[in-house]
């Protein structure tokens, strides 16, 4: 098991450290750091409403807003459909029988754990994989 801990920092850099850890780990499922930023801009999108329709199209229009200013972007509503695509074809994204998208059972324990937590002040990321999750 490899234990880490953090102190003290924001909850946009625990994501970021999140899908760092998930990069270094699983490298076939390796994603930029633009497309970790626009995750993370789906994560840090706040309410009940965004709970279940995390992806919906309110959401791409905030994270749309977000990304223009933080970061400047140009973001096109297809551009950030293609981005969600490509996010379901490495398993970060899956999609219910409905349509709905989710993000995958084993990244919503851990966002699950991140978003109920009020104090980032001491984070601590656990890791123990099994050979055969590493595939």
């Amino acid at each position: 098991m490899i234990t880490k801990t953090y102190d003290d920092i924001p909850e946009v850099e625990v994501y970021r450290l999140y899908f760092r850890l998930v990069n270094a780990m699983i490298p076939s499922k390796k994603i930029t750091e633009k497309k970790m930023n626009i995750l993370i801009e789906f994560l840090l999108i706040k309410g009940d409403k965004y709970k279940h329709n995390r992806f919906g199209a309110k959401a791409k229009s905030i994270v749309i807003g977000k990304l223009k200013e933080k970061y400047d972007w140009e973001v096109s509503s297809s551009s950030l459909v293609l981005a969600l695509l490509q996010f379901e074809k490495l398993g970060y994204i899956v999609k219910d029988d409905d349509g709905v998208k989710y993000f995958n059972k084993g990244h919503q324990k851990v966002i699950n754990k991140i978003k109920t937590s009020n104090d980032f002040t001491n984070i601590t990321f656990r890791i123990k994989m099994r050979k055969e999750e590493l595939v």
